[in-house]
């Protein structure tokens, strides 16, 4: 079941230019008439805001679907980031070895020794 909702929010973040009702970032779309409007309601556009609107008169629910979309891309960056410099930390700990590989398991311990905040 938790791999199914895995799945839903994947296919919402690649696909959200394609299944959202308005692009967020289009001001051709934004009337300001359609400000702070209630879940459910129809706009002066016609459109029906499942989600309401902001301030400005944007549907929350596109807004949510492109801030996904935003938010896997930031994740699948960091995500390639901390793989390439760890592989190279890595590689680098197994090519040398001895004193470099001690060297750079005492950096990751101290590391480590500390808290998340």
């Amino acid at each position: 079941m938790a791999f199914a909702v895995l799945l839903v929010i994947l296919f919402i973040g690649v696909f959200a230019s394609v299944i959202s009702p308005t692009d967020p970032y289009d001001l051709a779309v934004v009337d300001v008439m359609d400000s702070r409007l209630p879940p459910g309601t129809e706009g002066y556009t016609g459109m029906t805001f499942w989600l309401g609107t902001d301030g400005a008169g944007r549907d929350l629910l596109s807004a949510i679907f492109y801030g996904l979309r935003t938010s896997l891309g930031v994740g699948v960056v960091s995500g390639l980031i901390a793989l390439c410099i760890g592989g190279a930390v890595g590689l680098i700990a197994a090519y040398f070895g001895g004193k470099t590989e001690t060297l750079i398991m005492r950096v990751v311990d101290l590391q480590l020794s500390f808290p998340a905040i």
